[in-house]
């Protein structure tokens, strides 16, 4: 069949494959580079996401990691301690444990006040037993009782702690 046709119309049909061929392989090749730049955008951005997020939790983590480094050396943290360790009586000034954790409690109110992220704040001894507690009720601090305190020494946060 091929030999009975013209020149010319043989030259126009392989005009034609010819640029179908290439019409193929243009929209093969454009097809594989906008996945490509598609994969890198998405790569990209989904990159970007991440790091945004990690910087966003490491500022969201440091107030409260920079609080507990300012708590730990308070006067009233080591009083009590000292006053635990000395019959309830700290022998370097003399104040009682009730004094100690009444001045805590205090400090722990004005912080709970001024930072609503926090629901309590505790301090809790070496074994697992809430010595104070201050929570936020609405806009109002409440100290809990030295009755209603509770043991926390099986809680996962006060274990992990403690095996640092």
């Amino acid at each position: 069949m091929w030999k009975n046709l013209t020149i010319r119309l043989k030259l126009m049909i392989s005009f034609i494959l010819l640029f179908l061929l290439l019409l193929g392989i243009t929209i093969f090749s454009s097809t594989r580079l906008a996945t490509h730049l598609l994969t890198d955008d998405a790569l990209q951005l989904a990159k970007d996401n991440v790091t945004f997020a990690v910087q966003q939790m490491e500022t969201l983590l440091s107030e409260p990691i920079g609080n507990v480094k300012f708590l730990m050396d308070l006067p009233p943290v080591l009083g009590i301690v000292r006053a635990i360790d000395n019959e309830g009586v700290d022998p370097m000034d003399q104040s009682t444990y009730l004094q100690w954790t009444n001045r805590l409690q205090i400090i722990f109110e004005e912080m709970i006040a001024v930072n609503s992220n926090y629901a309590q704040l505790r301090y809790i001894d070496e074994n697992g037993n809430e010595i104070i507690r201050v929570d936020q009720k609405g806009d109002e601090t409440v100290r809990i009782a030295v009755d209603d305190l509770q043991y926390k020494g099986d809680r996962y946060y006060f274990i992990n702690t403690i095996n640092l």
